[in-house]
């Protein structure tokens, strides 16, 4: 993606302690992710980053959602591509759906589909649904500004 966005993706649905104890999803980091990184923000249903041209440090963060859902908003227009996941422990990268990957050049949102093993003259597949969207803003960030903003993308 271009340089100056913000790239987003969601959580899985959160519920309280007294509904839900056991781990909903994997929050995967790799050995230069730095989470003090000031680009960083930790929503209560999101995860924002800011592609920053002047930082060229790379980050990279993975995380496991059913309805896997990236975005990325620049200036006034967004990017989103949303698919479907399956049980985390088929997925590579210790179980993850989506990843955002942001250093001084560019952003990538990425979707991976689950670890197959694929005999000769077999396929799989891989789908993303991808949409565009011109003259949207972001008034604030917060997660019930970004699902507005997600759900006029659908």
């Amino acid at each position: 993606m271009a340089p100056g966005g913000l790239a987003l993706t969601a959580f899985p649905p959160r519920f309280g302690h007294d509904q839900v104890l056991q781990p909903s999803n994997p929050l995967v980091m790799w050995a230069y992710t730095d989470f003090s990184d000031k680009r960083y923000r930790f929503l209560s249903r999101h995860l924002a980053i800011q592609q920053t041209p002047a930082n060229p440090y790379p980050q990279k963060i993975g995380l496991f959602n059913q309805h896997t859902i990236c975005a990325y908003l620049l200036n006034d227009q967004l990017f989103v591509k949303r698919t479907h996941a399956t049980n985390p422990l088929h997925y590579p990268d210790f179980g993850t759906s989506a990843q955002l990957f942001v250093n001084g050049d560019f952003c990538e949102l990425e979707t991976l589909g689950p670890l197959v093993k694929l005999e000769p003259g077999t396929s799989v597949a891989h789908v993303e649904h991808w949409s565009l969207r011109r003259g949207v803003s972001l008034p604030e960030l917060t997660s019930d500004a970004i699902d507005h903003l997600l759900a006029s993308s659908k």
